[in-house]
Parts: structure tokens; sequence; C-alpha cells
């Protein structure tokens, strides 16, 4: 009995801990980046950011199915930083990282809505189909990496907002239909970049307000933890992809 009360105390402080860490990690990197625009100093605080997020996961989820959230973080973790270079050309491959991010929540809203299982018994389908559209289009952007035939950051830029327009309104439909906690983790994400996102850029091209920016990292921060918590709530209901 006591050493069942001692595991449970050690599980409890290994998914604390570094959720602490995340917070104060986040704090400080919008400090030194929103604030006193010390970008080499915030580069210090922001890879610590995903790895605490990704830690709490991987140790607290019973599913085995953990290949494609490993894939969603490391994406996450590569664009949150690379853009942080300032060079046009990495900032490109940010942009497609984002997007492939948004195409594994879209993947996932998708399962958890129902909708392809109201047509198809096996939604595997689904997924391949996704997959393909994925690879096609990291294709064409390495192919044009190489050629320059198009401006592919406009169309991916397009794509993006596609994308999470979509995932934004099925997170909706599966919050309110399907009564699903792990959609509404998942809108408070979306909501917390797209305001954090607004605050900022209301300051930067028309108030110049300290307070905005204030308001933007605040709304900022918890955007990794409702990801977490979204990834989390899904593992509760084993038979969704």
């Amino acid at each position: 009995m006591e050493e069942e009360i001692k595991a449970g105390s050690l599980k409890k402080d290994l998914t604390t801990v570094p959720l602490v860490v995340y917070f104060i990690a986040y704090i400080l990197y919008l400090f030194f980046n929103k604030y006193l625009k010390l970008e080499d100093e915030a580069l210090l605080f922001k890879p610590i950011i995903i790895p605490c997020i990704a830690f709490v996961y991987f140790f607290t989820a019973n599913s085995k199915k953990t290949i494609l959230n490993l894939f969603l973080f490391s994406a996450i973790f590569f664009a949150d930083n690379v853009i942080l270079l300032k060079d046009r050309k990495i900032y490109e491959i940010a942009t497609l990282m984002y997007v492939v991010v948004l195409f594994i929540l879209f993947y996932y809203v998708v399962n958890d809505s129902e909708i392809v299982k109201k047509y198809k018994k096996n939604n595997s389908v689904f997924g391949r189909v996704l997959a393909i559209i994925l690879g096609i289009l990291i294709a064409l952007k390495v192919f044009n990496f190489g050629f320059k035939l198009f401006k592919s950051e406009v169309y991916f830029v397009i794509i993006y907002v596609f994308v999470l327009l979509t995932v934004f309104l099925l997170s909706i439909y599966n919050a309110f239909k399907k009564k699903s906690l792990s959609a509404k983790f998942l809108l408070a994400m979306l909501a917390s970049l797209v305001m954090s996102d607004v605050c900022l850029a209301i300051n930067e091209y028309y108030f110049n307000n300290p307070i905005l920016v204030f308001i933007g990292c605040c709304i900022e921060i918890p955007v990794y933890y409702f990801l977490l918590r979204f990834l989390l709530e899904r593992e509760k209901y084993p038979s969704k992809g």
C-alpha cells in the first residue's frame, strides 16, 4: 500500500514539475521576445517548451499509438524554434511544418466527429488519402526550393488558413454536437492562438500599446497545455484514430 502511494506521488511529481517548467519557460520566452526584443536570449527558453509538454504526454498516455503524436510534437518543436532565426527560406519550412501539424489535427477531429465512419466502416482510407495529399504538398515544396517555379509560400498560407478554419469548425461541431471535452480543449488552443495573434497584430500595426502585448502574451501561454489536454482526453477513447 505504501509503495503504491509512493508510486502515485512520484508519477504526480513527474507530470507536475514539467508543467511548471513549461509555464516558467514560456513566460520567460515571451518576456525576452515580445517585451525586450532580445531574440537570442529568447532562444534559450523556446526549446524547453514543447519537450515539457511532450514528456507529460508520453509519460501519461495509455495508448500505444504514439508515433503520429511524436511526429506532431517534433513538427511543432522544429517550426517554433527555426522561425525565430528570421531566415526567409527557413520561415517557409516552418510554415510547411505548421501545415503538417494542422493536417494531423484535421485527421483527429474528422475521426472524432465520425463523419467518415458514417460512410465507411473503416476510416483508414481517409487517413491514407490525407497522407498522400500531404506528401504531394511536401514534395512540391521541396521541388520548388530547387527550381522556384512558383511562389509556394502564398499557396501554403492559403492551405494553412483553410485547414485551420476547417479544424476550428469541426471542433465546434465535436464540442457541442458530440459533447466532446477533447474538442473543447482543441477549441481553447485554437482560440488562444488566434486571439493572441490578433492582439499582437493590432499592437504592431495600429496602436503600439504594451497592454495589448501583455494581453496577447497571457492568452498565448496556455496554448500547448490545451494541446496536451486535447491529446490526453482523446486517449480515453481507444477506438479513436
